[in-house]
C-alpha cells in the first residue's frame, strides 16, 4: 500500500438505506480507502456491493450513515463540488454542440463561455475530436461521446476524478482503445482518479492499486498493489505479473461474501483493507 498522504480518504464509511418502518438496507459497511496523489485507482467488486454508493457518497449527494470523507485533510462529507464525478452514461446535452458540452462543468464555475470555449478546443482537437467541435452529440459513436463526456469531467478541475464504469457499454475494440486514451489523458493531466469496473482485466489493467469488495453490504476484502512499470502498452496483458493478478482478483470475487474471512494482503505483501 503506497504510504504517502491520501489526496481522499473514506474513513469507515457505512450507509443504510431506509429508517422508521422501513427495514434498513446496509449497502457498505466499514469502508476505508486512502488514495495518494496522482494515483489511479480502481473499485472492483460483484453488482450491488455499494460501489456507486461510495460514489456518491465522496461526491457528496449521500451522506454516509457512519464515517467520514476527507479531501487533503479537511471533512467534505455531505458537500457537492469538490470532485469531478462521470456517471456510467455519458449524459451530454442533445441540443448543446460537442464543444458546448465540454465547456458545461466550466460554466457552472462561472467561466465565461468564450473564455471556456478557447480553453476546451485544444483539448477537443488533441484528444481525438477534431472537426466535431460544431458537432451535435447524435453525430458522434459511442466512444467518442464517452472523450467529450470525460473532457467535460476533467475541464471541471477538480484534483479528484470519480469514474463510474465509463466504458462499460462500450463494444470491445472501443473499450480497449478507450482504456489507452484514458491512459494518456491521465497523465497528461496529473489527476487521482478512482475507478469502478466489473472487469478485473481492465481494473489490473489501468491501475495503481485495485480494492476488491465483497458482496452486500459491501465491504473491502483485499487492497493489491499494481507493481508494472507505466507507460503501459496492450501486450502486458500476457505478462506474468498481470497474469498473476488478475487471478488473484478473480479468486477473491469468486469467493463472494464471506464477511468473517480476514483482508486479504496486497500484492506486495501489505495487508489490504485500508
Amino acid at each position: 500500500m503506497d504510504a504517502r498522504p491520501a489526496k481522499l480518504e473514506l474513513r469507515a464509511i457505512t450507509h443504510v438505506f431506509g429508517s422508521g418502518r422501513d427495514i434498513g438496507v446496509t449497502a457498505v459497511d466499514d469502508v476505508t480507502i486512502h488514495v495518494p496523489d496522482n494515483r489511479f485507482v480502481s473499485i472492483l467488486g460483484p453488482s450491488g456491493c455499494g460501489k456507486s454508493t461510495i460514489f456518491n457518497i465522496v461526491a457528496g449527494l449521500i451522506t454516509p450513515s457512519r464515517g467520514q470523507v476527507y479531501l487533503d485533510g479537511v471533512n467534505i462529507s455531505g458537500m457537492v463540488g469538490f470532485v469531478g464525478y462521470m456517471l456510467q452514461r455519458d449524459l451530454l446535452l442533445p441540443w448543446r454542440t460537442v464543444l458546448d458540452n465540454v465547456i458545461l462543468g466550466m460554466e457552472l464555475q462561472n467561466v465565461r463561455k468564450g473564455r471556456a470555449r478557447e480553453r476546451a478546443l485544444p483539448y477537443l482537437r488533441r484528444y481525438g475530436l477534431a472537426g466535431f467541435e460544431r458537432q451535435y452529440p447524435a453525430a458522434l459513436s459511442g466512444g467518442m461521446r464517452q472523450r467529450a463526456a470525460l473532457l467535460r469531467t476533467l475541464l471541471y478541475d477538480t484534483e479528484v476524478i470519480l469514474l463510474d464504469e465509463p466504458f462499460g457499454a462500450l463494444d470491445a475494440q472501443t473499450r480497449a482503445q478507450m482504456q489507452q486514451w484514458l491512459l494518456q489523458i491521465w497523465a497528461d493531466f496529473n489527476k487521482t482518479i478512482v475507478f469502478i469496473t466489473h472487469d478485473v482485466e481492465e481494473a489490473v489493467y489501468l491501475s495503481d492499486q485495485v480494492v476488491v469488495m465483497t458482496q452486500r453490504p459491501g465491504r473491502i476484502k483485499a487492497v493489491l498493489d499494481v507493481p508494472i512499470p507505466r507507460p503501459r502498452e496492450p501486450a502486458i496483458l500476457l505478462d506474468a505479473t498481470f497474469i498473476t493478478l488478475k487471478q488473484r482478483c478473480l479468486e477473491l470475487l469468486a469467493y463472494g461474501q464471506d464477511a468473517g474471512m480476514p483482508h486479504d494482503a496486497g500484492a506486495n505483501g501489505v495487508p489490504g483493507g485500508a
